[in-house]
């Protein structure tokens, strides 16, 4: 007899009796083998484990990190799948197991399989394969579906457990904790479809194409099997095991839900093996174990089942349970459950996050109601309050407004004692609209008005937060109404007759008389009148002027930090609920093209690595151009989510739907959302304000560009300049292209792998300056052109080749290597008509490298003569439409002359280019460096205490 292979299989309760089959079936071929049984679910009191042919081990017991919220991410399916990598990788060092067969439950063994055990002598890896010739018609499962779900069927995988196979069930445990869905849509399909790299990441894999093994539907139609002698055959010989998937118990001649290749009865031979089968499995309790709860299926252990979509949801936010680590608690001051029921007020009302999410997962939603937040809501809410077929079921909580208990008693007693005190008209619609953003917990021991008659309101107080909190709802984002103006509102009947349609028509009008006359009426403190007045615009006379702060003066070197102002708008994003609990713990999610080389990967880089530097916990989401294989898995690290409250979305104006589309609507909706914004020119186009709607405010490199932002959003727009990091290493000399040559002077001159024709970087210009320089000069300058961004087109590098044809000159394609070679270089130019951010040149002061630059933002900032050499720019019109920017848009133009001097004098005077390299160090340290780290710090403690508790 073969040595006895140890064999494992993986079940949750209800199919407890299919894998007592097994494990009896395998046991009785296969006297004295080690079987184990993975329970994939909470222990049952109904069920006797001790009891069952095989050592028991719990899916919780694994060395999985992070259980509760792993188990929460996967249905049932998902899950028993998801944990069979880690399971058999525990088998080897828990049990000191050398090999293993893994086997479904639902799989009969009919005959010794001693020559598994031969195989792996031979083999670190065997698989069956689904089919073994071609099928040739269009019935199901077809080649195109077995191609979408795996060319191996891991309902049987036998493996060597040492080194041969370490380094991939590895991998593979990390393929199925993040990405062991059921989606083959998608090219996932549990932990099937990852198989079929095995053969290209594991030398020697066996395939096992002898008919005898898991013999099941979808090969069926390519075997014959019959009876002979008490023995079951497939062409001819015993068959191995036998695998049942899909297997109808109430008609035993369908052979398989998953197909329809076999018609009914159309293999009469099985018909038997299938009778005992259902006998046996029977016969092991299947009828009271089927019924046995899941357990990860619920919420707390008797509250209501967990939706599908909120298991995507949690999984696209806290992945890695940073925030929720067991999503199935109901208890404590954050879980998920309470945060999924949230409401989250928009104009027309509030919305549950539950609510919301299903609406995000749902593309049928989206296109029904495409507006959920605003003119759609009522259809929406009535159709989470239908039997409409294709209504999932939510727990209550998440199905309608929140308005029960507490908070709507007490809004339902506000609207009578106002009817009683006033006697006459019916409470204004939208003050209604006002208390379903959840009352302040001082006014809910009595009315409102009576509560508001009580304040001293020429102080300020613990309501003063509250009273002074922007309504959503207002017709117009700005001026917006506060909380305390409406209730001023509705208190006085004069006011009601005057402006009958404060959040409508008379919204201005009514901020105007709140500015102008309200103090003087109602004895306000200056800080009442300051968030209405401040939204209103600036021609407007303030009655009161605001406070201003008295500040030490600075340090003549030092220069204030810009900050635009602007109102809140609340039209698009619900603001949060006054009352509710803040949207995580303190840290920061930061969301932006963090594997490419441009402006908006190296901010969002350096704002991750300076918030780690000072203790907030991080969380990356990378949304690159490769969305496919960020969704997919092409990520080299686990995606971290977006567990936290604040969120930092880096991305170039223009790009900033494109990054919004990758941010899950629970935390879009939520808040804490910044935007750090890069742009090129000093116009920005409505079009792309209108992205500005979502976020609590802009940050933006340079006072320049806060000075064409400001302008048309309304958001407060703040100066946070970029961090730089660490000064690049200088790469090694001849990276540059000229060999070692220390008496050549080369330049570095960066351009976008993504232009197409390089005419906002003024390339043309760049080129013609240069070819003047080499002229006078052949042998002692050269000229290095570096991508910046991204790796540019075939397309773009021949162009660029047949441009520096006869010019001292080459190309440097890869852009993760450009801060190297700008280190290494002699001096940088660069003479963009557009730029925004100016980060080739910020490395190049920082590496104490002369800089040539136009005399223009963003370079302003440090660059003057002193510091490097800045050329003469003028402002031209662009002329033509270029993109979504008109014709009267300017741009700069650099002057030739004063570009070939500022060339010539880096040459011949390399002593004071040097001088001016190190005053530009200071000054960029001073910026990017230093300040940038103070900046950061300053505004992530402020932001903390308004979005984390």
């Amino acid at each position: 007899m073969a040595a006895a292979l140890p064999a494992v299989t993986i079940a949750s309760n209800n199919y407890l009796a299919l894998a007592r089959v097994w494990a009896e079936s395998y046991r009785e071929f296969h006297p004295g083998a080690p079987v184990f049984l993975c329970v994939v679910d909470t222990p049952s009191p109904a069920v006797d484990y001790d009891a069952f042919p095989a050592q028991v081990i719990f899916a919780h017991e694994l060395p999985i990190p992070g259980f509760r919220n792993f188990a929460f991410r996967y249905d049932v399916l998902e899950l028993n799948t998801a944990v069979k990598a880690a399971l058999l990788d525990h088998l080897r060092d828990a049990f000191g197991l050398d090999r293993v067969a893994y086997f479904d439950p639902d799989i009969l063994v009919l005959d010794q399989l001693g020559g598994l055990a031969e195989v792996l002598d031979h083999h670190p890896l065997a698989l069956t394969p689904h089919v073994t010739g071609p099928l040739d018609d269009r019935r199901n499962p077809s080649e195109r579906k077995i191609r979408m779900v795996g060319v191996y069927n891991l309902g049987f995988v036998a493996l060597r457990l040492d080194d041969s196979t370490r380094g991939f069930l590895t991998w593979w445990a990390d393929k199925l904790h993040r990405f062991c869905r059921n989606e083959p849509w998608s090219g996932l399909f549990v932990d099937q479809a990852w198989m079929d790299f095995a053969p290209a990441y594991v030398e020697n894999v066996a395939i096992l194409r002898e008919p005898i093994y898991n013999v099941a539907y979808w090969n069926l139609p390519q075997r014959e099997v019959s009876r002979r002698g008490g023995r079951w055959l497939v062409d001819d010989r015993p068959i191995g095991f036998f695998h049942f998937s899909g297997m109808d118990f109430t008609d035993l001649d369908r052979v398989s839900r998953h197909q329809d290749r076999l018609a009914p009865g159309e293999v009469p031979a099985v018909r038997p093996l299938f009778a005992e089968y259902r006998r046996r499995v029977e016969a092991a309790g299947h009828a009271e174990l089927r019924r046995q709860p899941y357990g990860y299926e619920r919420f707390a252990p008797d509250g209501p089942a967990v939706p599908a979509f909120a298991r995507r949801v949690l999984a696209r936010i806290d992945p890695e349970g940073r925030r929720f680590a067991d999503p199935f608690e109901r208890t404590g001051d954050d879980n998920f459950f309470d945060y999924m029921a949230q409401g989250l007020a928009f104009p027309a009302g509030v919305v549950s996050r539950g609510a919301l999410c299903l609406w995000e997962s749902r593309p049928d939603l989206r296109r029904r109601f495409p507006n959920p937040g605003d003119g759609d809501l009522e259809a929406f809410r009535a159709w989470l309050e239908s039997d409409e077929p294709g209504r999932p079921e939510l727990p209550a909580e998440w199905r309608v407004t929140p308005l029960g208990g507490e908070v709507g008693e007490w809004v339902a007693a506000v609207g009578e004692a106002a009817n009683d005190r006033r006697g006459g008209p019916p409470w204004p619609p939208f003050f209604a609209r006002l208390l379903t953003t959840v009352g302040h917990d001082d006014l809910r021991t009595k009315p409102p008005l009576e509560r508001l008659a009580e304040l001293d309101l020429g102080t300020l107080g613990p309501l003063t937060p509250w009273l002074n909190d922007p309504v959503p709802g207002t017709a117009q984002p700005r001026p917006f109404l506060t909380r305390l103006a409406l209730l001023v509102h509705a208190s006085r009947p004069d006011l009601e007759v005057a402006f009958p349609d404060p959040l409508g028509r008379d919204q201005r009008a009514f901020a105007q008389w709140f500015c102008r006359y309200g103090p003087a009426e109602l004895g306000l403190h200056p800080d009442y009148v300051l968030p209405i007045a401040d939204s209103l615009p600036r021609f407007f006379p303030r009655s009161t002027p605001p406070p201003r702060l008295h500040l030490p003066p600075l340090p003549a070197a030092a220069k204030p930090e810009p900050v635009v102002e602007a109102a809140p708008n609340f039209m698009s994003r619900g603001a949060r609920l006054a009352n509710s609990p803040l949207p995580g713990p303190r840290g920061v999610n930061v969301i932006g093209p963090l594997a490419e080389f441009g402006a908006a990967g190296l901010w969002a880089r350096g704002c991750a690595e300076l918030a780690r530097s000072v203790g907030w916990p991080v969380a990356e989401l990378d949304v690159g151009d490769d969305v496919w294989g960020q969704q997919v898995g092409g990520l080299g690290s686990p995606a971290a989510g977006v567990p936290f409250g604040l969120t930092l979305v880096a991305s170039p104006a223009d790009a900033v739907h494109k990054t919004l589309s990758r941010v899950p609507v629970p935390r879009f909706a939520d808040g804490g959302l910044i935007g750090l914004w890069s742009w090129d020119y000093g116009w920005l186009s409505p079009d792309l304000a209108y992205w500005s709607v979502p976020f609590d405010e802009l940050w933006v490199p340079n006072a320049a560009l806060a000075a064409a932002v400001a302008p048309v959003v309304d958001v407060a727009v703040r100066v946070v300049r970029p961090w730089l990091g660490p000064p690049p290493e200088p790469a090694p000399r001849a990276e540059l292209g000229f060999g070692e040559a220390p008496d050549r002077v080369v330049f570095v001159v960066p351009f976008d792998g993504t232009e197409v024709d390089g005419e906002r970087e003024g390339l043309a210009l760049v080129l013609a300056a240069f070819a003047g320089l080499a002229a006078a000069r052949p042998e002692r300058v050269g000229l290095c052109l570096s991508a910046t961004g991204a790796f540019p087109s075939a397309a773009r590098l021949a162009c660029l080749e047949t441009e520096l044809a006869g010019l001292p000159a080459v190309v440097a394609p890869d852009p993760r290597r450009t801060p190297a070679l700008i280190a290494a270089a002699d001096a940088l130019l660069t003479l963009p008509r557009a730029e925004g951010l100016g980060f080739a040149a910020a490395l190049a002061g920082q590496a104490g490298v002369p800089v040539v630059a136009p005399m223009a933002s963003p370079f302003d900032e440090w660059l003057d003569a002193a510091s490097g050499f800045p050329v003469p720019a003028r402002a031209v019109r662009l002329g033509a439409w270029r993109g979504s920017l008109p014709p009267t848009v300017a741009w700069r133009e650099s002057d030739p002359e004063a570009i070939s001097a500022a060339l010539a004098q880096v040459c011949d005077f390399p002593d004071e280019a040097r001088q001016r390299a190190a005053v530009a160090r200071s000054r960029v340290a001073a910026l990017h460096g230093e300040g940038a780290i103070a900046a950061l710090n300053r505004e992530l403690g402020r932001l903390g205490e308004r979005f984390s508790p």
